[in-house]
């Protein structure tokens, strides 16, 4: 997109698809009733324990249609890594038309594989993952992710009413497209299944994370 000269203004509809946030994740599993109780305000204390039960999973496997849809019909965390795999692994490949020589392609790759260790905290570019690239490299690459709407550079901001502006100057936080597959790329799903509180995960990361919409691009949506 960044390439294209011209573009036919008016002829063109988009369509942004993200993965299922909590709302849409309940539709999908079938729990009609939990989704009046989440929409209530506040939520009737009968209804508390099953909505936490209920986010509990859906924090820990995310919001891929494949990915849910497979859950709802085997409920075996086991069956779900051939599919995070075959996501992930066509992402990780998808990322080379995002460039334009072998160093590009090394950065971005680099980014994918360690990404998913830094969401608890502000990332610097510079030697980002501890690497040797340099933070204009880095920070190309990370923009070039954002564009393919794989993840989101968020900055943060000091204003308290709209219009919300970025500080670009401080360094920023990062958000991957689904939290399903930052925790199958970590390994800490079947740890995360035994806990009964999901704050601690990853440092604390999950939760924010998972509560952060991501969009990506129709051309990467599998169903």
């Amino acid at each position: 997109m960044q390439k294209v000269h011209s573009f036919p203004v008016g002829r063109v509809e988009f369509l942004y698809l993200h993965p299922l946030n909590f709302q849409e994740y309940l539709e999908a599993v079938g729990k009609f009733d939990l989704l009046k109780h989440l929409l209530s305000v506040p939520v009737k204390e009968v209804a508390h324990k099953l909505l936490m039960d209920t986010f509990h999973r859906y924090a820990i496997i995310g919001g891929m249609p494949e990915v849910v849809k497979t859950d709802v019909q085997q409920r075996n965390l086991a069956d779900l890594p051939r599919i995070y795999e075959s996501i992930w692994g066509t992402y990780k490949n998808d990322v080379e038309k995002y460039t334009s020589n072998d160093t590009e392609r090394k950065i971005i790759k680099h980014l994918m594989d360690t990404s998913p260790l830094y969401l608890d905290e502000r990332i610097k570019f510079q030697g980002f993952g501890n690497s040797n690239y340099r933070s204009r490299e880095v920070g190309e690459s990370f923009r070039t992710l954002d564009d393919a709407k794989k993840g989101r550079l968020i900055y943060p901001t000091t204003d308290f009413s709209p219009p919300l502006k970025a500080d670009l100057k401080k360094s920023p936080r990062l958000q991957f497209l689904d939290t399903g597959l930052v925790n199958y790329t970590l390994g800490i799903q079947a740890e995360m299944l035994a806990m009964k509180d999901l704050n601690s995960a990853n440092k604390g990361a999950v939760i924010p994370h998972n509560n952060t919409r991501t969009y990506f691009s129709t051309n990467h949506f599998r169903t």
